[in-house]
């Protein structure tokens, strides 16, 4: 009865997505830039458009569930999302392979093993790699609690989480509206237990009051089912990913920054996925009425962000990669039936080979790269050697040659502010990127060599982000911000003697252009104070982080397509991209690269009369001849010694006909 029963479920919940996918593309707002009556404005549009159609799924009803299989409604108890969706999924197969839920805690290392080169970091994933954005935590003494309060709205919960509480968290991308909010509330507060029930505040099915939360009945059914359509489960949408990965959002409005926090994929990126066009965000774009392209040409075709990082197993995805295929198939037939996905979907999706996506690199590679759906052949038969532009570049370099959106270009904690807030730069900025006043330039990403899978390199676009920070102790690890507030601050004010150091114009006031450790005099009064409040060996530590651009892709004319952009004097391959607007601890100080970046660094680091840092590419350090560009002698005096020898043998031969003509007459 229970095979039956099972049996049936997998029936209903496949023809259930099915349905689900085309009413999402026959009744949800359209978002086809071909299709949008460019005349009429956004407002217009807002205004006047019909609200979309209700969700309509044939996912079966099921109950909310608490730790002992109670309905929760009943119970009074926080969620289980292992027993209401283990039900009928195997959940703790999508837990175990799931490499966002163990966020690299089965990759964990011993201190001063990881391959990152920083030697107070676990690992390579979210657990135990320190995170220069945002501080940590990270070292030996590592604690899963203060881990989670601190970096717990990043993790889907399972995992290192689960034994204290948090759960593997299936409403973050398999409901419509996951309150990321009073999930993240729950975190900080450390109510572990409480945290996958709080993801549910938006959907009406429970609510904060001041004893705690509280389920509504009204909103259950006589068995404990939810009502309504906020909970049915579906499949994920690009904005559920971009609830931890970046900026998402439809054409239905202007597109805006936000302003109350920080989302990581906009931070490091600058990347936004949108059909919208630039034209008509709500960006402060320079030269904005001339961006007639999207933000990304991807969401503009309805592309999500499953399309390509799809679940590896998915029957309709899965085509196998040529590590765990025989060499002698070109198709892999063997895949599984929907009924056995729909059970044990692998939760491990297929992903690139990014230079920040280090944990999980096992699986590097099993995402469909450009050249899996589309043919390069076919539309670029204007490029001359085109087949040999390919191998030697990726096809970002030319499709995602420029970025609008600001993004991080400096992380400076060696003097962070009273709230314990680092000084933050950004590219295309002058200024707060977060204010709508503020003009946008964009900027040009730098042209590394990749590492490819097979040993080859192609050049690829990156944001480069240059993070400045105190370290102490022997093995050194990042000193702790409330240690060095303290060595900074006093009271309401600097500590007089930082004051000091800090007031360049001597006017007896800190102006915030004058609030940073610029020199090696003001790091040595600093460190001073560190070693007398107890720290060993204080020092600034620099570093550079690559982050890989592979979305915010464009086509035709936004596209690269000029010879001269790369094979002229002012080519985008050696083309400079600053770093820092001042170096901590002085002109001296020079960060070093984070190690596990899989891209060859050819150029030099170079610091301007102003103290501005900079990362300047050179890649015939890296055996790359840019024709029309670079100059190599040998090559040079070849080609005139046989344009001389061709010049000769001409006179020659001119000059011998010229006297057998002479003689004839």
């Amino acid at each position: 009865m229970i095979r039956f029963s099972r049996s049936v479920f997998f029936i209903f919940a496949t023809v259930g997505f099915g349905v689900f996918g085309s009413v999402r593309a026959a009744d949800s707002p359209r978002n086809d830039a071909s299709l949008v009556d460019r005349s009429a404005s956004s407002e217009a549009n807002s205004s006047n458009s019909e609200a979309p159609a209700p969700i309509r799924s044939m996912h079966p009803k099921f109950k909310m569930l608490d730790k002992l299989g109670k309905p929760v409604v009943r119970s009074g108890a926080p969620i289980s999302t292992m027993r209401t969706c283990g039900a009928c999924h195997d959940a703790q197969y999508i837990e175990a392979h799931n490499y966002h839920a163990s966020a690299g805690w089965d990759e964990r290392v011993e201190i001063g093993k990881a391959l990152d080169g920083r030697p107070w970091d676990l690992g390579p994933g979210l657990f135990g790699r320190w995170d220069p954005l945002s501080y940590g935590p990270s070292g030996p003494d590592l604690e899963v609690r203060d881990w989670l309060m601190k970096m717990g709205d990043r993790h889907v919960g399972g995992g290192p989480a689960r034994a204290s509480g948090v759960e593997l968290d299936c409403f973050l991308c398999h409901i419509a509206s996951p309150d990321m909010n009073a999930r993240r509330e729950a975190l900080k507060s450390g109510s572990f237990d409480w945290v996958n029930t709080a993801t549910l505040a938006s959907t009406r099915l429970v609510k904060k009051e001041v004893d705690g939360w509280k389920w509504n009945a009204s909103r259950f059914s006589s068995e404990g089912e939810p009502i309504g359509d906020e909970t049915i489960p579906r499949l994920s949408t690009s904005k559920n990913c971009g609830l931890c990965h970046g900026l998402v959002a439809d054409a239905s409005k202007p597109v805006v920054l936000p302003t109350n926090s920080r989302v990581w994929g906009l931070e490091t990126k600058g990347q936004i996925f949108s059909p919208q066009r630039l034209k008509d965000s709500g960006l402060n774009l320079v030269g904005k009425d001339l961006l007639s392209r999207s933000f990304d040409v991807h969401a503009e075709r309805l592309l999500e962000c499953s399309s390509c990082h799809n679940t590896i197993n998915n029957p309709a995805f899965f085509s196998g990669t040529a590590r765990d295929r025989p060499k002698h198939l070109v198709f892999e037939p063997r895949r599984l039936d929907l009924g056995e996905y729909l059970a044990r979907p692998d939760h491990d999706l297929a992903k690139g080979n990014t230079v920040q996506g280090t944990s999980a690199r096992r699986f590097a590679g099993t995402m469909r790269r450009c050249e899996n759906c589309h043919n390069p052949a076919a539309g670029h038969d204007w490029l001359p050697y085109s087949r040999r532009h390919m191998r030697a570049m990726n096809c970002e370099t030319c499709h995602v040659p420029r970025v609008y959106a600001p993004a991080r270009s400096q992380t400076d904690w060696t003097f962070p502010d009273r709230s314990g807030e680092p000084r933050v730069a950004y590219r295309s900025a002058e200024g707060d990127p977060h204010r709508v006043s503020t003009p946008l330039a964009g900027f040009d990403p730098v042209l590394l060599p990749r590492i490819e899978h097979d040993g080859s390199r192609k050049l690829t676009p990156y944001n480069l982000i240059v993070t400045w920070y105190w370290t102490a102790g022997d093995p050194p690890a990042p000193v702790d911000l409330n240690i060095l507030k303290q060595a900074i601050y006093q009271e309401n004010d600097y500590r007089p003697e930082v004051k000091a150091i800090l007031d360049d114009d001597r006017d007896g006031k800190v102006e915030a252009a004058e609030e940073r450790l610029d020199t090696a005099a003001k790091a040595e009064v600093v460190a001073g104070v560190l070693k007398a409040l107890g720290l060993r060996n204080p020092r600034i530590r620099g570093e550079i982080q690559p982050y890989g651009l592979h979305h915010g892709t464009t086509s035709g004319e936004f596209a690269t397509r000029r010879c001269v952009d790369c094979h002229g004097e002012r080519s985008r391959l050696t083309k400079p991209i600053d770093l820092s607007e001042y170096v901590p601890g002085g002109a001296g100080a020079k960060p070093v690269v984070v190690a596990d970046a899989n891209v060859i660094w050819n150029g030099e680091l170079a610091v301007d009369r102003s103290g501005r840092l900079s990362y300047e590419p050179r890649p015939t350090a890296s055996s790359y001849y840019i024709m029309g560009r670079d100059r190599r002698r040998f090559v040079d005096s070849a080609g005139i010694a046989v344009d001389l020898v061709a010049l000769l043998g001409v006179l020659i031969h001119g000059g011998l006909r010229f006297r057998a003509a002479r003689k004839a007459k």
